[in-house]
């Protein structure tokens, strides 16, 4: 799944980064900052997530930008 946004903004994030498998917040990356990464499996259902997202709108903008530019490669 692509998840987008923020602990703050997106609850299935929240629930990563509770478990500490992801830092993204209102202060990380920072504003208009972005983070595209992957997470193998966190639930142990065979499901990854890709996430692309950002500490403010504009950063998740720009996460979504560079997630399909990468995707268009």
């Amino acid at each position: 799944m692509i998840v987008l946004g923020n602990r703050s903004t997106n609850p299935l994030v929240g629930r990563l980064y509770d478990r500490y498998y992801t830092l993204l917040d209102l202060r990380y990356p920072g504003k208009g900052g972005y983070v595209v990464r992957t997470l193998h499996n966190p639930f142990g259902n065979g499901a990854n997530v890709v996430f692309a997202g950002g500490s403010d709108p504009a950063g998740v903008d720009a996460a979504v930008d560079a997630l399909i530019a990468a995707m268009r490669k």
